[in-house]
């Protein structure tokens, strides 16, 4: 069997680390100390790859067939989860029934619920937002690293490489999971408007599409007149909004009008005067009274009551998410779509992270970094959509002018950290190896999505591990042992939050600005320096901090920063068809921790994932919308949470069961097992949570 076939059997199920090491422990004495050190040497090889062309490898675990050699980890680093899948489906298996998915990893499950607004007739005027936790909607997810400059990599020990990641059916997308995908019953936020909130012209918005869209037999003389002016702008699609160049231009001018006092010109028409006596105030209030006309007419097309009309909107979750025959909501005023594409079907179920070549992740590889060389972030792109890669992100200190260099009130945020793939092993023993006591947190910098989260050791946890055959009765187990992790959660993750205070002036004479998390929502964390959109993480919306988060820490010093319960309402979602309460209940208090992490022991190797994070935007009611403005001046309007995990199948997690289970003599060539599954493990899982 060659060595790739084997790594991925035991990928999926461990079929042949368990023929292996049945046969190899029956007809073998007792390693003698000088393996056992060979093989303690090559377990800390296979969790590096110095280059991508070495061929030849020596030691115990090369003979056993394991891919020591750099080219041939190198393949598997470049691998995905489906090759495993399929690969691990072929292969033998040790009982007398055949595999099913389950005993195989087919790839990642993201589940998405959805927050349903519940009181669009009452929420304003002092009343909170509340919403309802809704769904599940699960796709298929798989992942790999792609282009890698081999050259590069060859010279410096460093991976340069662009994350591709691909959807599609999920089989843990049961009928209700279909049938919610495309429910018209969810009450989200219209991003487009959203959108014009955040640049201070919504209002302007509604007025410039009242204008074309509304009987203009009425209409002022000066309004005719300004219409007329602006009548040979081009219709073709403007550069950077979703609009029409002559929509945005009027869009600009009625909202440079609106909320300008007294102006003396709607855009270049003079207003006409009486006696001394401008037209502006008889003017503005036509054109308000123009934009409410129009959201009074369309608000049944958005299907919420006028007053939160066009702020909400009915739509589904697979439009939200990109999914579907038609992966998009479509704002019923400007006619413009909108999706996050989360699962990529507006862009044909695949995703190229890294606009251009040039915009790519580069990480330490080679152990000539030792502990760093297991996949620690160095450069990544500054923003979503820039075509060049840096060390740092400027955008997150409002004092670093694009093209930043660090100086003393100019802090970027860096691109460093664990990818979280792979941490120090014991690696049986080794004199290389590390205790988990001696690595108690890492920073983990997450791939597409500039995110750092600070991960703290729970030390080592042991688990259950069982597995039984699909006709097995309820009570009876072919294999029943113990697993056990060197288990991580998240603590804290990026918050800018110095100088909230105020600004301070440094001894060099130079303003250090307040954070851009300053006086925001604890426990948030912003995506907006890198997505562009006012966007933000939130940990789970619940009336307890989850086990392991360090709220007093994330939140110290950050000014008058309020709690999400401040201007957000859960409510029970019962009575909905979708409600996932039980789902919440059922999984307890832990399991809303924003970042988990499972390692195997000995080989460092990422085992066992869950991350449970959300989704908000910052939304600025415009004035048309007073009586939704807060004390804070903005809403804070969660969007969705995504739990996406890797659990290892029980017939996987039997194997590892048995490996760890092994004495330090390691009786008989009993160490073929460790082999097959050691590079199952260092090759596979611990290559696939780049950007979960």
């Amino acid at each position: 069997m060659g060595k790739y076939g084997c790594r991925l059997c035991c990928w999926g199920c461990g079929g042949c680390c368990l023929i292996t090491g049945a046969i190899m422990g029956g007809i073998a004495a007792v390693t003698p100390g000088g393996l056992l050190v060979s093989l303690q040497e090559n377990l800390f090889d296979l969790a590096y790859i110095d280059d991508t062309t070495q061929t030849e490898a020596a030691g115990l675990l090369a003979l056993g067939g394991a891919p020591l050699a750099e080219s041939a980890s190198f393949k598997i680093w470049g691998g995905t989860l489906k090759d495993g899948f399929d690969a691990c489906m072929e292969e033998l298996f040790p009982f007398d029934w055949g595999k099913s998915p389950e005993d195989c990893v087919d790839g990642l499950h993201p589940t998405f619920m959805m927050f349903n607004v519940s009181n669009p007739d009452t929420w304003g005027n002092g009343n909170l937002l509340e919403v309802q936790e809704v769904g599940p909607f699960v796709a298929l997810k798989d992942t790999q690293k792609v282009e890698a400059d081999e050259a590069y990599w060859d010279q410096t020990g460093k991976a340069r490489f662009r994350i591709k990641d691909t959807y599609t059916n999920s089989r843990k997308c049961d009928q209700v999971c279909d049938e919610f995908a495309t429910s018209n019953t969810l009450l989200t936020l219209n991003i487009w408007y959203g959108l014009y909130g955040m640049l201070g012209m919504a209002d302007g918005w509604q007025v410039a599409h009242a204008v074309a869209a509304l009987d203009n037999t009425n209409f002022p003389a000066t309004l005719k007149a300004y219409l007329d002016s602006t009548a040979e702008i081009p219709m073709d699609p403007h550069s950077a909004l979703p609009l029409p160049t002559k929509v945005a231009a009027r869009m600009v001018d009625f909202t440079t009008f609106l909320a300008t006092p007294d102006a003396p010109k709607l855009g270049t028409i003079d207003l006409k005067q009486n006696l001394g006596t401008s037209e502006y105030a008889s003017l503005r209030s036509f054109l308000w009274d123009l934009g409410g006309t129009l959201l009074q007419n369309e608000a049944p097309k958005f299907g919420v009551p006028a007053r939160v009309t066009p702020i909400l909107i009915k739509t589904n979750p697979a439009a939200v998410l990109g999914w579907g025959e038609i992966p998009a909501f479509v704002d019923p005023i400007s006619s413009a779509a909108f999706t996050f594409n989360f699962v990529s079907g507006a862009s044909g179920y695949e995703t190229l992270w890294g606009a251009v070549p040039e915009a790519y992740i580069e990480e330490k590889m080679s152990s000539a970094f030792y502990h760093e060389g297991l996949g620690y972030v160095t450069q990544h792109y500054e923003m979503f959509g820039q075509p060049s890669t840096n060390n740092q992100s400027c955008a997150w200190d409002p004092d670093c002018a694009p093209g930043c260099y660090p100086t003393d009130n100019c802090k970027p945020l860096a691109a460093a950290g664990y990818d979280g793939g792979k941490i120090p092993g014991m690696y049986f023993g080794s004199p290389k190896g590390t205790p988990i006591t001696a690595f108690p947190q890492f920073e983990n910098f997450v791939p597409t999505f500039y995110l750092v989260v600070s991960m703290k050791s729970l030390g080592h946890i042991v688990l259950p591990a069982k597995y039984k055959g699909p006709d097995a009765p309820e009570d009876v187990w072919h294999f029943q042992g113990f697993i056990k992790h060197s288990a991580f959660k998240a603590a804290t993750f990026t918050r800018r939050v110095e100088n909230c205070g105020g600004a301070v002036t440094l001894e060099s004479g130079a303003k250090d600005s307040p954070g851009i998390d300053c006086g925001f929502v604890k426990d948030t964390s912003p995506l907006m320096p890198y997505f562009g959109l006012p966007v933000y993480w939130i940990v789970a919306i619940r009336d307890f901090s989850a086990p392991g988060w360090e709220p007093d820490v994330v939140n110290a010093n950050d000014g008058n920063s309020i709690t999400i319960q401040t201007q957000v309402k859960k409510g029970s979602c019962a009575g909905n068809k979708f409600c996932t309460d039980a789902f919440f209940d059922a999984k307890g208090p832990a399991f809303t921790n924003f970042l988990h992490y499972g390692y195997e022991p000995h080989l460092g190797a990422l085992i066992d994932v869950s991350l449970c994070g959300g989704l908000a935007w910052k939304f600025t009611p415009s004035p048309r919308h007073a009586d939704l403005h807060t004390a804070q001046g903005y809403n804070l309007m969660p969007l969705f949470w995504v739990w996406n995990y890797l659990h290892l199948p029980g017939a996987v997690n039997m194997v590892l069961s048995q490996l760890q289970g092994v004495p330090a003599a390691f009786n008989g060539l009993y160490i073929f097992l460790i082999t097959q599954c050691a590079v199952s493990l260092i090759g596979g899982f611990a290559c696939c949570f780049c950007g979960v």
